[in-house]
């Protein structure tokens, strides 16, 4: 699966089961930089950012 698929989300209580959210980033260490922003913010803000059509 690529990275344009993956997202990363936190509430509560945390789903990746660590204690800091952010610390899901060292699951992506196979995954070049533009990859991992792309998992842990960039598919996220497209979400939020989707106009209706």
């Amino acid at each position: 699966m690529g990275s344009d698929r993956l997202l990363m989300r936190s509430d509560w209580p945390h789903a990746e089961g660590l204690p800091q959210p952010t610390d899901y980033i060292r699951e992506l260490s196979s995954f070049g930089a533009d990859e991992r922003r792309t998992v842990m913010r960039d598919n996220g803000r497209a979400l939020v950012e989707r106009r209706p059509a």
